[in-house]
């Protein structure tokens, strides 16, 4: 991955397997990332990680 520092990246799909290693691989790299999927509560519980580990996401 490039560097994505202050980029926006959205991911559907976001709160299970692969999206998750998506979503964490991009906001370890800088991005801020807006995780998109249906399972609301899978979701908050990802951005509340990142969140914990100081990086930028949130869920839609």
């Amino acid at each position: 991955m490039a560097n994505d520092v202050d980029r926006s990246i959205c991911v559907t799909g976001g709160t299970r397997g692969l999206g998750v290693a998506i979503v964490r691989g991009f906001a370890r790299q800088g991005a801020h990332v807006h995780v998109c999927d249906i399972p609301q509560s899978e979701g908050q519980d990802l951005v509340g990680a990142l969140r914990a580990e100081v990086l930028r996401a949130s869920f839609h």
